[in-house]
């Protein structure tokens, strides 16, 4: 198989599966900070106007790593594909 074989392959399984995990991830913090609003003693609105902003900080921090991650992996391809060569 020739290198830019392999990278197209490789690359329509990271497109496929990248946006799978990124919703799988950010429905997880979601659900989690929903759980701390049953909490009675709270005062609701600001926990939920707070746990709403922490939860968009957690979603924006893992688009970045994932997408820091997706680069090292397209770096790691090309430099093995060159290894070949």
């Amino acid at each position: 198989m020739r290198f830019d074989e392999w990278m197209n392959t490789e690359m329509d399984v990271y497109r496929q599966v990248a946006p799978v995990i990124m919703l799988i991830l950010i429905g997880v913090f979601f659900w989690r900070d929903r759980a701390y609003l049953d909490e009675p003693d709270r005062d609701k609105l600001y926990h939920a106007s707070m746990l709403l902003c922490l939860s968009q900080v957690k979603a924006f921090a893992v688009l970045i790593v994932l997408g820091l991650l997706g680069i090292l992996v397209y770096a790691i391809g090309l430099v093995a594909g060159f290894w070949q060569l």
